[in-house]
Parts: structure tokens; sequence; C-alpha cells
């Protein structure tokens, strides 16, 4: 079965004009104006989204404060849960409790046991009796999960008298030219189909399907990887390969691609309108500069 899940929040308030600026992000409408987050949530489910995701991702003391977390971080957890479940009652949906990076995205050097366990408690407490399951984020790629479960499965599926004297697995890896491409490209491929989606939902051709192209470039790489290693043995040198150099060059054309659209579309950097924030967004966390 295929449940439709709602998309980004974020984006969805910003659209709305809901409260929105940084640090707080999507908690500033929960703090400010709550009922812009019913919205969006009523919006995706009128769109035939039968996942709703709470509003708790950034509230988290990373974004609103420590301060503010400690006095209201349980009370906006609580409203986050209520405004996705009377949505969700109201069109048969189901709930998905959102616990975020509780010290921050990307920041792993931010990472406490102790404070992360204290802070995910909090959420777990207010949005359980909200939530029909827990949505951890974040995963950022799920290829290197796919690619060993997939060789999980080759591995005990191999015909052996004992699962301790494996011997050559090279079937189950590098001399595996259909199975493991095609898993290595599912990422990619769900993200791609999103955004055709998205594209033939709205007309709009960005970011709609420039995003397109960039999760596409990804089918270049793992085609040109695997006709390198398929053809491996031909060459002496690596470097007659051709398949070498055309790997190399989707390689290098899908990582600038990925880079620029993290800087420009994902981090918000090089803003037109940043006036003296030059090269960063027009709104930025830390407002002084550092000497």
């Amino acid at each position: 079965m295929i449940t439709i899940a709602d998309g980004g929040m974020g984006r969805e308030l910003q659209r709305l004009g809901a409260p929105f600026r940084q640090p707080e992000w999507s908690a500033l409408a929960l703090i400010e104006a709550p009922e812009y987050v019913e919205q969006a949530h009523r919006l995706f489910a009128e769109a035939g989204a039968q996942l709703v995701t709470t509003n708790s991702y950034a509230v988290v003391p990373f974004h609103i404060g420590e301060d503010r977390f400690a006095e209201r971080g349980h009370e906006l957890a609580t409203l986050a849960g209520h405004c996705a479940r009377k949505v969700a009652d109201a069109y048969g949906a189901t709930v998905a409790g959102s616990l975020p990076p509780a010290m921050g995205s990307y920041r792993a050097d931010l990472f406490e046991v102790g404070a992360a366990r204290n802070i995910i408690s909090v959420l777990i407490k207010a949005l359980r009796p909200y939530a029909d399951f827990w949505l951890a984020d974040q995963l950022n790629s799920l290829v290197t999960a796919l690619m060993d479960f997939q060789f999980l499965t080759c591995f005990y599926a191999s015909d052996s008298s004992s699962w301790t004297d494996k011997g050559n697995i090279a079937h189950c890896m590098e001399k595996n030219f259909i199975v493991r491409p095609i898993v290595n490209c599912l990422p990619a491929w769900f993200r791609f189909a999103q955004c055709l989606r998205r594209y033939r939902d709205s007309r709009e051709a960005f970011p709609h399907l420039v995003n397109a192209g960039k999760y596409s470039t990804t089918f270049l790489v793992v085609l040109f990887a695997t006709l390198r290693s398929f053809h491996a043995s031909k060459y002496e040198n690596t470097f007659d390969n051709p398949y070498t150099y055309a790997w190399m060059i989707s390689q290098t054309i899908s990582s600038c691609y990925a880079l620029t659209w993290d800087l420009k579309m994902d981090w918000g950097l090089f803003d037109k309108n940043a006036g003296e924030n030059t090269l960063l967004r027009e709104e930025i966390v830390y407002s002084s500069s550092v000497s």
C-alpha cells in the first residue's frame, strides 16, 4: 500500500505568508500565528496527503532558544500535535510525530547524548496523545541503508553450506551489475519522480524541473560506474577504459550541480536581496560580525 505524505512545512508557511524567519524557522508560526500551521496541514490534506506531519521540527533549543524551550517547549509541541490531529481527523489521515535532530540539523559537533535525550523526551511526551507513529528526521540519504540491505539479502540468500564460509562475495557487491545499481538509484528516482509530479501539478519549471535535473545526474553516475566495472577486465589500466572518463565527468557534474543547489536553494546563500549580508541570505542567525 502506498501512503501519500504531506510536503515541506517550511516552504508552505512561507508561501502562505506566515511569520517566518531564522532562527525560529517554522516554529515561529506556532508561536505567533498557529492558524497558518493548521491552514498548511489542511491544504496538504485537500491535495491528497494521507499523512500529516506535526510542525515540531524546529521546536528545539537550537531554533527557539534554551529559555523559550524550557518555558514553552512542551506547550508548542502540544500545539503542533493538536493542529495536525485536528486536520487529520477531518480528512481521515494519519499523524506522524516529527522528532527532529535535537541539537540542530547537520550539527553533529553539537550533539550531547544527555541533552538530546531530554529534548526528545519533552517532544515525545507532548506529541504522544496526537501521533499515530514517530517520524525521526533526518536521514540524509537512503542509499547507504538500501545498499547495505541489498548486500545483506544477497549474502544470506547465496548458496552455501555455511554462512561463516562464504568465500568470494563479489557477486553481492562490485560484480553485481543489475540489482545493486538499481538499488543505488532508487532514492534519487523517488525524488526525481516527486519533482516531476510537483511540476505536473504546479506547472512551475523552477524549482521543480531544475531539482529533477539534479537527481537525474545520479542515474548517469551509477550507469557509467557500473559500465566501468563491467568492462574493467578488458583493460590493464583503468584509464584506458573509456567509461572511467565518462564516470569522472558525470560525477563532477553531479557533485557541482548538487553543491550549487544546496548552497543557493537549501541553505539560501548568495541571496540577491541580502543587502549588507554579502553572499549570505537576507536574514541570518548571527547578526554581529565575527572579528
